[in-house]
């Protein structure tokens, strides 16, 4: 979860999750996909953030040696080059998609109205130009650190493919991933309305 003064942040991870690993170098992701015949992105919202692939089912392995190396390889490449590149990008969307559009700041504000400000509902997913400007690459990395783990993950998989072959693979790929911080779920919070 995402707290005050560090908004944005699972936003930006989903943009560095694009830019390499130990194994696997810039733009290469990509590549791997593209060129195995499928397609790939990501999205982030106020509750989760995913990464999907659509591939052909002989791609399979592959696409999940990807995965489990970004899972488990991805914060040695890291690099504060990489971090300003998408520092930049993360700020430019943000002034694309809200700033610069009519009503854009609407739902910002709507959330600001609705939620207390501590809150992570209160806030988009992009986040607050000031935040990202005050985060600093070892910042990202606790986050990452905090949150990716297979603990903390959902694996989806469909299409034609072999059950028992497909368990192996992710064991195989993931079971020596080591887990992350246990995840508690979050304190419900009491409405409480405003008469003014």
């Amino acid at each position: 979860r995402e707290e005050l003064g560090k908004s944005g942040f699972a936003h930006f991870f989903e943009h560095m999750m694009f830019q390499g690993s130990e194994h696997v170098g810039d733009q290469e992701h990509f590549r791997l996909i593209t060129e195995a015949g499928g397609t790939l992105n990501g999205t982030t919202n106020r509750d989760r953030t995913n990464y999907f692939e659509t591939v052909p089912a002989n791609q399979l392995e592959k696409m999940l040696w990807l995965e489990a190396d970004r899972m488990g390889f991805l914060l040695g490449a890291v690099s504060q080059k990489k971090f300003e590149i998408q520092r930049s990008t993360v700020k430019n969307e943000r002034a694309q998609r809200y700033e610069n559009r009519p009503y854009g700041l609407m739902y910002e504000r709507m959330g600001e109205a609705l939620f207390p400000r501590t809150h992570p509902y209160s806030w988009q997913p992009i986040g607050y130009v000031e935040d990202l400007d005050r985060v600093d690459v070892n910042d990202l990395k606790a986050f990452f650190l905090r949150w990716y783990g297979p603990n903390n993950a959902t694996l989806t998989i469909g299409g034609d493919i072999d059950k028992a072959q497909t368990l192996a693979w992710v064991e195989k790929y993931f079971g020596s991933i080591p887990r992350g911080p246990e995840v508690d779920k979050a304190a419900k919070q009491p409405v409480t309305l405003d008469h003014n």
